[in-house]
């Protein structure tokens, strides 16, 4: 039996229409989510790059200090993750409303699309908080980085 031009066409749309719909509907990890870091973190940290947050100097540490310092221009995905969460917890603390919050944040579009859709029929302030702390915050979240997003456990 031969197929007709025809409908080897609609077979071909009907499959090229699949894969389109996969490719945008797909749900994504958090290893997708966030931007490539342009400066990854380092565990050692260049003097020049780095700004010493504290250095105590413990009374009974036996003449040792602790020095505690960071690198401003690190931006990867747990970099990211801290500026997002930064900006909607400051947000709720001042307005008390986290979806607003979420929508203005700088987070990631999937992040913000995601907790849109979940938070969608929600009515109580209090479990709209508790989705975020579900896709934001706790392990497995849509939102939190993973060792694939380019740091070490």
């Amino acid at each position: 039996m031969r197929l007709d031009p025809r409908t080897w066409g609609i077979a071909a749309g009907a499959v090229l229409l699949f894969v389109v719909v996969v490719v945008l509907f797909w749900p994504r990890g958090a290893d997708e989510i966030w931007a490539e870091a342009t400066k990854p973190y380092q565990s050692e940290c260049n003097r020049e790059d780095c700004i010493e947050v504290v250095a105590p100097k413990p009374g009974h540490g036996g003449g040792q200090t602790l020095q505690m310092v960071y690198d401003p221009d690190v931006d990867d995905a747990i970099a990211q993750w801290g500026d997002c969460l930064d900006e909607v917890l400051v947000c709720r603390r001042e307005t008390g409303k986290t979806l607003s919050c979420v929508q203005e944040a700088a987070c990631p579009a999937a992040c913000i699309n995601q907790f849109e859709t979940a938070a969608a029929n929600l009515a109580d302030e209090r479990e709209r908080a508790q989705l975020f702390l579900v896709e934001f915050v706790e392990d497995g979240g849509f939102c939190v980085p993973n060792a694939s997003d380019g740091y070490a456990e």
